[in-house]
């Protein structure tokens, strides 16, 4: 786990739940709007939902869940009401891990999650290119659906929040954003590498890239190993 907030607190969280079935859980990894305390109240409310949501439905698959996740944020704020004045949402992904099986079932709202494997090298599987809980709700087509990653056993699995691809720095005069093209060249040095040694590689390497750059948002990088 790297979780750094760019305040205080922030915006950023995860959260695990259980399942009725053995060796099976769930991860959710969560962007709300914002950091500091507005990004953090809004947090507060969307651990809140996946905590009713998965103790009415602990089985039930990512995407419904990120249905309903949508759905409590955009009324928890009221903003399903034409007089609102906030629109404040988040970017989500939940993954439901299910170690008997080796295989994984994600939906992604502007998340995306790579895999580090022996076989496959590094693979990122992309994630909806929509947001949740805001004013207007995303149509049927473009929400995000349930999909299938299966796994050998030592992957490694890594998700990052936007406050990590989006950090600016560098060493040339121009000032550009991490990027996902650099991540995913990071990562492909790191295949073989256990978790823990990941993480740490990852921090390293956004701390020299950043240098005197100040930190622009919540930063948030789960890497796990199955």
């Amino acid at each position: 786990m790297i979780w750094w907030p760019r305040d205080t607190i922030g915006g950023d969280l995860w959260w695990l739940g259980a399942t009725d079935r053995p060796r099976c859980f769930n991860l959710a990894i969560v962007d709300c709007t914002g950091h500091g305390v507005p990004g953090a109240m809004l947090s507060l409310l969307v651990g809140h939902s996946l905590d009713r949501i998965y103790s009415q439905q602990p089985n039930q698959l990512p995407a419904q869940a990120l249905s309903a996740l949508d759905n409590m944020v955009r009324t928890g704020l009221n903003q399903d009401s034409v007089f609102s004045e906030s629109d404040d949402g988040c970017d989500a992904i939940i993954l439901n891990i299910d170690r008997e099986r080796s295989q994984i079932i994600y939906a992604g709202a502007k998340i995306d999650i790579i895999q580090l494997s022996a076989r496959h090298g590094v693979l990122r599987h992309a994630a909806a290119r929509t947001s949740l809980g805001y004013r207007d709700p995303p149509s049927e087509q473009q929400f995000p659906q349930d999909k299938t990653i299966d796994y050998d056993a030592g992957d490694v699995f890594v998700v990052v929040t936007d406050g990590f691809t989006d950090q600016v720095g560098g060493q040339g005069e121009r000032l550009t954003s991490f990027g996902y093209k650099r991540l995913q060249a990071k990562l492909q040095a790191c295949v073989g590498w256990d978790a823990q040694a990941i993480a740490c590689s990852l921090e390293q390497t956004l701390n020299a890239w950043r240098g005197e750059q100040s930190q622009r948002d919540d930063i948030t990088v789960v890497v796990f190993q199955l």
